[in-house]
């Protein structure tokens, strides 16, 4: 059973996901991409950017929690750059893939550098893996 979560209006045009405790599905269909941060304290994350709208420029999104694993899915076409870094964990995103202790990782997709309209995916959590995915 997926357990959706809903934004909250946050300060300074920011919409935000959180959760304490338990995993946490998050749809962007019709969502502004501008400035979002999704936070779990222990639970796994999964964000779908599918029908996700990228405003003109630098678009942000941070992903931070301490228990738990993330799965970002992305759609093809979409111009995004991802930093990943965890404590203990594996890290795969975009055919690179790093495993073990104090991991941090970097990829992009190949219209990242040219697109008028891109997206930022900060990920930073404790303990868990973190997965990217292009579909």
């Amino acid at each position: 059973m997926r357990v959706s979560a809903s934004p909250d209006a946050g300060a300074a045009g920011k919409t935000r996901y959180s959760k304490f405790i338990g995993d946490m599905y998050v749809d962007c269909s019709g969502v502004d991409l501008q400035n979002i941060e999704v936070s779990s304290f222990i639970g796994d994350v999964e964000i779908k950017l599918h029908g996700g709208q990228l405003a003109q420029g630098l678009n942000r999104m941070i992903v931070s929690g301490f228990i738990g694993d993330v799965r970002i899915l992305v759609p093809d076409g979409m111009a995004v750059f991802t930093q990943s870094s965890n404590f203990i964990g594996d890290i795969e995103m975009m055919g690179r893939r790093s495993s073990g202790f104090g991991n941090s990782l970097g990829a992009q997709t190949r219209n990242y550098s040219e697109a008028e309209s891109k997206l930022y995916v900060a990920s930073n959590h404790f303990i868990g893996d973190v997965r990217v995915y292009i579909v």
